[in-house]
Parts: structure tokens; C-alpha cells; sequence
């Protein structure tokens, strides 16, 4: 089972981009247009620009604004969009938001573009952005960009891939303390798509309601995924295939103190693996359901699953909490699954490939019974 995206993206990783210098903070060296020799500036204090309530206010903001530049927003301004906002492109900038919102009205885009530049937002709402056919409702990040998210919400957004954040091309994503509510995808990612060799790192977050027929919140392809610090929550995340709210495919990915519940997908309630070696620590699963199999989790890689909880998972076909495909190794050490429920085997852990127990690792109190294809 794979869902489909436009430019064949799911199946292969894109060419590999040479990475592009973003200027650094004020004093370091910058590249002259010409690619001569870097010339260094004379020190200077980094601008504070402050930006009226307008969405011409933003855009000359944006577009005027000088590399290290903060642009402070107004306290609650709503910023209506009916076309994308200024590409923001080998510079460094931060908007700092007072409980702002950039919403779109109408159109088709992707309402801000960061490439081969560094972008910092911070207490800012990015809401119903729409684009048929693209990538990142509210931000694509391309190009060795640099996106950071601290105490933001993207709720209501939507494109083809990464329905408020497509990040690819070697590009990076930091996000904490934010909230991802009721986005949605048409390929994979509802929330977040990570493709091409690119990278996120989140913790603190919440990812609510968001949907994708692949990766209901994140979808990894060929990236690095971690989710750690901080626990994160993912909840009510839907998905018709794979991963109600994590899929991985030939990506690398590591979750720690995480939980994940009510998440639906065909496969792997909360979790679908598939590709590089994956972890998952001290983290909760809990009334995940899968309409297939892996109420859970599903993998067909090598997998460690370390001081996890699964209980109350339920498949309606084999392993109620875990799922072990015919070329996945899974390992479960000082793990505790019990409650869940499968339709025909493997109440707890269905193993078709390789499955071990380990350190205290227990399966008990599942239906119609604990273990199948391996000794509980």
C-alpha cells in the first residue's frame, strides 16, 4: 500500500541540491553576487521593524527588511491573504507575532516561501491556506532553508503534500510549544511532509484531527524525523492508508515521550515504518485503531520499542497493538502491551518476520490472544 504524489516524490528521493551559504548574524562573512571572494560587513546592530496591520504593511516588511532583521507584528492583527506573501530568499529573519494571524481569503498558494534562508516564527497563527496541486499550504521550506515554529498554530490548512508545511531539498524544521489543528493533505503528510533528504525535530507540539490518506500529522520520506524533549502529543489523526499519525518511508525515525491517541489508519494506527532503522521510547499508545492491521504500530524494519505503553489498540484484522511484516525485525524491551484487541490473531503482537522480548517486556490481557507467530 503507497499513496501516489505528484512528481513521484512517495517513490524516490529528488536530486540532491549543492547547499547554498545563508548569510550568518551581523559581522559574518556574506556571498557577493558574483560568487567573488566573501567580503565582511561592518558590524551593525540587527534591525526591529515594526509592522502595521496591513497585509501591504507585511509585504513591504518582508521584502524591505535587511538579513537579521525581526519584524515585530501588532498585538492581534488578522492579515487576509488573496495571493502568497513575498518569497523570503538568502537571508535571515524572524516575525514576531503577538497573537497575530495570517489567514488566506481566497486563491490557490502557498501563502509563504522560504528558501536557502533562515526564517524564525513565533506566537503567530497560520490558518485555511489552500493550494491545489502544491506543496505546504502555509510554508514550503526548499533549498537548505532554515524554518524554526515556537508557540504558533496552523490550523485549516490544505495542499497536495504537507498540508501546512512541506519541507524538502535538504531544508531543516524546528518546531516546539505549536499546535497542528485540523490541517489536511491529499497525498501524504496532513500536517507536515519531510522529503529529499530534508529533516525535522519537534517537541512540545500537538497535532489534532489532521488528515492524509498517508501520515495523517507527519509524513517522513527519505528525511530525518525525531520527536523528542518535551512531550508531544498526537490525537484524533486520520488516515485511509498508512500511519494514522506518523508514516516513515526510508527515513530515519526517533520518538520519545510522545502519545498518541485515537488515531486511526488501514495500517499502523499511529505508527507505520517502512525503510531505515526507526525507535520508539517511553512513549504511550492508547485507543489507536487500525481498520487492517497494527491497531498501533506496523513495521517492515528494524524497530526498538523501549519503555513503551500499549493498551485499549484495537485491528480489526492482526495485531491489536503491534505488527511485525514479513521483512520487519522488531524488538520490545521493558515494553508493557496489554488491553488491546485484534480481529482474527495477535491480540497483542502479530509477528509475520523477526520479534523478540526483552527486559521485562510484557503481553498480557489481549484478545483473542497475546502472541502469535512468536512466544509471549
Amino acid at each position: 500500500m503507497r499513496p501516489g504524489r505528484r512528481a513521484a516524490r512517495w517513490g524516490a528521493a529528488g536530486a540532491a541540491l549543492a547547499a547554498l551559504t545563508v548569510a550568518g548574524p551581523a559581522g559574518a562573512a556574506a556571498i557577493s553576487p558574483s560568487g567573488a571572494a566573501p567580503v565582511r560587513p561592518a558590524l551593525a546592530a540587527a534591525a526591529t521593524i515594526p509592522v502595521g496591520c496591513t497585509v501591504t504593511d507585511l509585504r513591504h516588511a518582508i521584502t524591505s527588511a535587511p538579513s537579521n532583521a525581526t519584524l515585530v507584528l501588532g498585538s492581534g492583527c488578522i492579515y487576509r491573504l488573496t495571493s502568497a506573501l513575498p518569497q523570503i530568499t538568502r537571508k535571515n529573519l524572524t516575525i514576531q507575532g503577538s497573537h497575530d494571524t495570517i489567514t488566506r481569503t481566497s486563491g490557490s498558494f502557498t501563502m509563504l516561501t522560504v528558501a536557502t534562508a533562515n526564517l524564525t516564527i513565533n506566537q503567530l497563527t497560520m490558518s485555511h491556506a489552500h493550494h491545489v496541486n502544491g506543496l505546504g499550504g502555509a510554508i514550503e521550506a526548499r533549498e537548505a532553508a532554515n524554518v524554526t515554529i515556537t508557540n504558533s498554530r496552523f490550523s485549516g490548512n490544505d495542499s497536495t503534500a504537507g498540508g501546512a508545511i512541506d519541507v524538502f531539498n535538504f531544508s531543516r524544521l524546528t518546531v516546539s510549544d505549536s499546535t497542528f489543528a485540523g490541517n489536511q493533505a491529499a497525498a501524504q503528510g496532513g500536517a507536515i511532509e519531510i522529503d529529499q533528504l530534508a529533516s525535522a525535530a519537534v517537541t512540545g507540539s500537538l497535532f489534532s484531527g489532521n488528515k492524509a490518506p498517508a501520515g495523517g500529522a507527519i509524513a517522513d520520506l527519505h528525511g530525518i524525523l525525531t520527536v523528542t524533549g518535551a512531550a508531544s502529543t498526537f490525537t484524533g489523526n486520520v488516515v485511509t492508508g498508512l500511519g494514522g499519525a506518523i508514516v516513515d518511508s526510508q527515513g530515519s525515525l526517533n520518538v520519545a515521550n510522545a502519545s498518541f491517541r485515537g488515531n486511526t489508519a488501514g495500517a499502523g494506527g499511529a505508527i507505520y515504518v517502512n525503510g531505515a532503522a526507526a525507535a520508539v521510547s517511553n512513549s504511550g499508545f492508547t485507543a489507536n485503531h487500525a481498520i487492517g492491521d497494527g491497531g498501533a504500530v506496523y513495521t517492515q524494519t528494524l524497530l526498538n520499542l523501549t519503555g513503551d505503553s500499549m493498551s485499549g489498540n484495537r485491528a480489526d484484522g492482526t495485531g491489536g497493538a503491534v505488527e511485525v511484516g514479513a521483512v520487519g525485525n522488531a524488538t520490545l524491551s521493558a515494553t508493557h502491551i496489554s488491553g488491546n484487541t485484534a480481529g482474527t490473531d495477535g491480540g497483542g503482537v502479530k509477528n509475520h518476520g523477526t520479534a523478540s522480548l526483552t527486559d521485562g517486556s510484557l503481553v498480557t490481557l489481549n484478545r483473542p490472544d497475546n502472541c502469535s507467530g512468536l512466544t509471549c
